[in-house]
């Protein structure tokens, strides 16, 4: 049989790769389309193809040249790389992730796969594989700037505000105009007291006009939190509208269709039926085969992450870390009807959600202990309640409570990924709205159903931990751990990624109550939504 190689292939290979690595994509282009044409699937020419469609965005087109390289060379390391690379540009990072273990499995010594290995699975929350990746990658390439990167945002979440800025620094020795790292040498500057320092780093970043938008964004609610610290509170509301309104008209023309989708008109024009529907609960059998679980909810930036951490910290309450609820009622919960859904319930479909929900349960990692109990929670359950409360009047409730001005503020200021609720923050009026639609709900549903519910307010929470947890204990039927004071060193050992985890493993302070009335002047169109909820929650108003 003769070789398909002929002189001729073999040249427009080699001119292929030249043009390729010169950035000359329509020649790179032309060479390696005449190989195919005469080698269908040839390997290096379908990697050369695959690699100028990423570069145009034409990621499924890039898989399908991908692909019949693989079926020439199915444990080509540069084929799958370059497979994890088109995934990610479809954003499927599990299946870039599965894609790039391949390539790391299939070429253990080259310290771009097991990069790039790392940056997906961060993506994807899988902290412990992410540094592994990263660190495997600088084991091979010690002076790769973006793997010291990723490891410095690693240290940054888990609270090592030292090793960050180090880590950071040394990628910035070998890129100075590294953005991702600038970011992170400026945040954890923030993170080790010196506010100076984060405002001059992360403001020159945000006169960078080439920047990314996201890490713009991001340089800018650095550079607002260091100017709070340094009590310039004007200064500081403006960065903060700056970094989101750089979000906002980044992300509204998919974010606006979303939340007019699943608008919170959704379910508080169903408040006025709800004793009805109270009613009408309470007269069917109120005996299920398996009990219901703990629901945790309040409202984003109440300190649902503080005391999770607390609660879980006893050795009988395991936390449901992936909202389950969400997951087991998705097609509900988001849908236009959701009243029609609610409205409608009989004894039958109780069952059958609750079937649905102990379902999802069953596929969590983490088993409840016998006599333990399963703690279901997010911020935003609180939009559920009247769900909640017609599948589950068995289930025992924490609301958490935090004076409702401090809350909204401190949505406005965070940088969250996006979502149907952090759209709503991008703007201190719809914040507000939102804040005040969420509990309408809530407390309608309170007032309707006869709810096993605990409140916890934040103030109450950070001025002493002990009697409000042992409160909490109780309420749940357990017998107090002292262990559950330590709950800063699991904290440290856990994968948090909320705006809540750094401060989560630091003692506990009381700076952020009462922290709107620095920025008094400009939350005063917003307080007449929210100075009703804080009387009625007990606040000065």
């Amino acid at each position: 049989m003769s070789d398909p190689y002929t002189e001729e292939i073999k040249s427009n290979l080699k001119a292929a790769v030249a043009a390729l690595n010169a950035g000359q994509l329509v020649n790179a282009e032309h060479l390696a389309g005449s190989v195919l044409r005469q080698i269908p699937g040839e390997p290096m020419a379908a990697q050369i193809m695959g690699t100028v469609r990423i570069q145009q965005k034409r990621y499924d087109e890039a898989l399908g040249f991908v692909g019949a390289g693989l079926q020439h060379l199915p444990e080509s390391a540069g084929l799958q790389n370059l497979a994890g690379g088109a995934y990610q540009g479809k954003g499927d990072h599990q299946k870039a992730l599965e894609c790039f273990q391949r390539a790391s499995n299939a070429a253990p010594g080259n310290p771009l796969v097991f990069l790039n290995l790392g940056k997906t699975a961060f993506n994807l929350d899988l902290i412990d594989d992410a540094r592994a990746a990263f660190e495997a990658c600088l084991k091979l390439a010690p002076e790769t700037a973006e793997a010291l990167a990723g490891l410095a945002r690693l240290s940054l979440l888990k609270g090592a505000a030292e090793k960050a800025f180090e880590l950071a620094d040394r990628s910035l020795s070998i890129e100075p105009d590294s953005a991702t790292s600038q970011l992170t040498k400026a945040e954890a500057a923030l993170a080790m007291g010196n506010a100076e320092m984060a405002f001059e780093v992360s403001k020159s970043l945000t006169a960078r006009p080439r920047t990314r938008i996201q890490i713009r964004s991001l340089a800018y609610g650095v550079a607002a939190e260091a100017a709070d610290k340094l009590k310039q509170y004007d200064e500081a509301f403006e960065l903060f509208r700056a970094a989101n309104d750089l979000t906002h008209e980044h992300t509204k023309s998919q974010m606006v269709p979303i939340v007019a989708h699943q608008s919170m008109d959704r379910l508080t024009a169903l408040c006025g039926e709800l004793p009805a529907l109270a009613s009408k609960s309470a007269a069917w059998p109120q005996k299920f085969e398996q009990p219901g679980p703990v629901f945790f909810m309040g409202f984003t930036r109440s300190g649902t992450t503080l005391l999770q951490q607390i609660l879980t910290a006893h050795s009988k309450i395991v936390s449901a870390e992936t909202e389950p609820l969400t997951h087991a009622w998705r097609e509900v919960l988001h849908a236009p009807d959701i009243a029609h859904h609610i409205k409608n319930m009989t004894p039958d479909t109780v069952s059958e959600f609750r079937a649905k929900y102990f379902s999802q349960i069953g596929k969590l990692d983490a088993k409840v202990p016998e006599r333990g109990v399963l703690l279901d929670w997010h911020p935003l359950y609180s939009q559920y309640l009247p769900v909640i409360a017609r599948v589950f009047p068995d289930a025992k409730i924490i609301f958490a409570k935090r004076d409702p001005r401090d809350c909204v503020l401190s949505c406005f200021q965070q940088r969250f990924a996006m979502s149907r609720s952090a759209f709503h923050f991008l703007k201190l009026d719809t914040a507000a709205q939102f804040y005040d639609d969420v509990m309408s709900v809530a407390e309608a549903t309170r007032d309707a159903f006869d709810l096993n519910i605990m409140d916890v307010r934040y103030e109450d929470l950070i001025g002493g931990v002990e009697p409000k947890t042992r409160e909490l204990i109780s309420f749940l039927g357990l017998d107090w751990e002292d262990g559950m004071l330590d709950y800063r060193d699991k904290a440290a050992e856990a994968n948090i990624k909320t705006p809540s985890a750094a401060q989560v493993v630091k003692p506990l302070y009381d700076t952020a109550a009462g922290k709107w009335l620095n920025y008094e002047k400009q939350m005063a169109p917003a307080r007449g939504l929210l100075d009703p909820w804080a009387r009625k929650f007990g606040y000065d108003a």
